[in-house]
């Protein structure tokens, strides 16, 4: 079986999705829901580490490695390691959010820490 883990970037783009979810259904419910997605993305990867398709925003850019899985309205970005049969989780977004943005805010964050 398939190892997944989710990178900094994947829970803190988790946390943002919850906050703005929180607004709306509350704090126990978003944070149900996100507890439900994350099992559902681990199930997933676990079993069908390769069913993604290719990520076409990040292949735009010259990216090819990542994949993504939709669940609506999220979409999944990850990348599957067959060497050592893990897939790793690098973002998961709204179906309105741009793939670029995110990678532009994860490489600004990841330069401060």
């Amino acid at each position: 079986m398939t190892r997944t883990v989710f990178t900094r970037a994947a829970i803190s783009s988790i946390d943002t999705q919850e906050f703005y979810l929180a607004d709306k259904v509350g704090t126990q419910a978003a944070s149900k829901h996100f507890g439900e997605l994350e099992d559902k993305i681990e199930h997933r990867l676990s079993d069908q580490p390769e069913s993604g398709q290719l990520c076409l925003q990040a292949a735009e850019l010259g990216i090819t490695q990542y994949r993504e899985l939709n669940y609506n309205p999220y979409r999944v970005i990850y990348s599957y390691d067959t060497v050592h049969d893990t897939t790793v989780v690098h973002l998961v977004l709204n179906q309105a959010q741009n793939v670029r943005d995110w990678l532009v805010h994860y490489c600004l964050v990841k330069d401060l820490d």
